[in-house]
């Protein structure tokens, strides 16, 4: 019986790919400022022969930029490169970037370029992550919601998550006595069903409305949807001025203005303000309980640094609960207002805008609110950055006082404003305004009056922009924030 050798390339299962050099990934930034960016990235053998050297040849249109690597790398070992030569970006626009990475002999080049687009801008803003938590108090449908609270609370105690905005955002689904005091119909309602990314139970969490994630068993796995999107890029630094008040009902209100600083042309974007009120709490209304499955330890150990839900029994009685980041409004609604800044928005531009103001109802703390301005892109709903301040810490207020400092009306002001004096003025009362570095660029002396104590500033020979204005009263000083269109 003769045997007959068949040729090795009937049978490519048995061939070993020799050399083999691939490009892993880019380290290049998606947006970064105008000037130039340097090209690096990292390669690895794939293969099973050692690699004594690389080319990597990186474009942008038609011209090319090679470099030689001389290395020595083993088999499933990476080498991080930098190439000599960066890429000039002198104008605001989009780079669009190949990358390769070549060996003599490789036998698989499908693995061997990366594309990757680069975007310029005037400067990097300061990105903040907003957390939309879903939870559920005193209702029959909020016993699992405890898991939420705890993995929030670790979330809150991480030093490092610092740049996320929290709203809490209550839902209800049934009624009767137990039904959750801190239920906002619409809100929850958009969270749960709005046009792009929705979450689909208590607890849960929509990050930046990019995604909808539930909150997991394991301690710190909520910390994971903050750092999956904090270095994405946040379009504009956002600053935010609340003021406190008496509204034109003669009610207690918030009015919060703000001004955002785009690094980059953009356009159609939207803006919403979200009211907070942290650590809502009635020790004896049990609107305000917390429905508990984790009492008796049945459903594993869950415990927060106030609240041990395994001991504290079913409902947790409302005395021992604090609310935290409680969603009170969302001014305009759920995918902000389409008028708030201009259709057409140039690059290194500052844009100002007010909000309606809101009516603090009866039994709200004033003193815990929070104002937090969303910028939202309308197309996707994605929050694209978003940032906050406390009411009362944002304001100077005369402790000797039952009024509050100063009031700017309109705030961003564009030809002259109204500043509306909550207290009695002192001979020599002067007004000052300071830009950001400090340096003084109006004053006016104030003279008291009866009636009505608003004046009068027109709008001096002063450049767009986020200024402080400072009024000193008998040794007083009260401070407020005002935008310059």
């Amino acid at each position: 019986m003769k045997k007959f050798l068949l040729p090795l390339l009937f049978f490519p299962f048995l061939l070993t790919a020799q050399v083999d050099l691939k490009i892993s990934n880019l380290s290049i930034p998606s947006h970064d400022i105008l000037g130039s960016t340097q090209i690096s990235g990292e390669v690895t053998n794939v293969g099973s022969n050692k690699i004594s050297s690389f080319e990597i040849v990186w474009s942008e249109g038609s011209s090319k930029h090679s470099e030689i690597f001389n290395v020595d790398l083993n088999p499933n070992e990476s080498y991080k490169f930098t190439h000599s030569e960066v890429i000039e970006t002198p104008t605001l626009k989009t780079y669009n970037i190949r990358v390769s990475a070549n060996t003599n002999g490789d036998v698989n080049v499908s693995n061997n370029t990366l594309n990757h687009s680069l975007r310029s801008v005037t400067f990097i803003p300061k990105k903040k992550v907003l957390f939309e938590d879903q939870t559920i108090a005193a209702n029959a449908f909020g016993w699992w919601s405890p898991r939420g609270i705890v993995r929030l609370d670790e979330v809150m105690n991480t030093p490092s998550t610092d740049s996320i905005e929290y709203v809490c955002v209550h839902g209800n689904t049934g009624t009767g006595a137990f039904d959750d005091a801190m239920f906002h119909a619409y809100y929850s309602g958009m969270c749960m069903g709005n046009d792009f990314v929705n979450v689909n139970g208590w607890p849960g969490n929509l990050v930046d409305r990019k995604a909808a994630l539930n909150y997991g068993t394991v301690i710190g796995s909520a910390l994971s949807h903050f750092t999956t999107y904090k270095n994405d890029y946040g379009v504009a630094d956002i600053d935010v001025f609340p003021a406190y008040g008496i509204g034109s009902d003669g009610l207690p209100a918030v009015t919060v203005s703000t001004a955002l600083k785009f690094a980059a042309n953009e356009s159609n974007l939207n803006l919403a303000l979200v009211i907070t009120e942290d650590s809502v709490h009635n020790s004896t209304d049990w609107r305000y309980c917390q429905m508990n499955a984790y009492n008796g330890g049945g459903n594993g150990p869950l415990a927060t640094a106030g609240v041990d839900f395994t001991t504290v029994g079913h409902p947790v009685p409302p005395s021992a609960m604090y609310h935290r980041h409680v969603a009170r409004n969302i001014i305009p609604s759920f995918y902000g207002d389409t008028s708030a800044l201009p259709s057409n928005i140039i690059a290194g531009s500052t844009y100002g805008h007010s909000f309606d103001s809101w009516s603090v109802p009866t039994g709200v703390d004033p003193t815990r609110l929070r104002a937090i301005v969303l910028l939202i892109d309308p197309l996707n709903g994605n929050v694209l950055n978003v940032n906050g301040a406390d009411v009362f810490s944002s304001m100077n207020v005369d402790e000797n006082s039952n009024d509050f400092g100063i009031e700017i009306f309109p705030n961003p002001l564009i030809d002259r404003a109204s500043i509306k004096i909550n207290f009695a003025l002192e001979v020599g009362a002067e007004l000052k305004i300071m830009d950001i570095s400090g340096r003084l660029v109006h004053s006016q002396s104030l003279e008291p009056k009866e009636g009505n104590k608003y004046y009068e500033i027109n709008k001096p020979d002063i450049s767009p922009g986020i200024y402080t204005i400072t009024l000193n009263n008998g040794g007083t000083t009260y401070t407020n924030k005002v935008v310059f269109e």
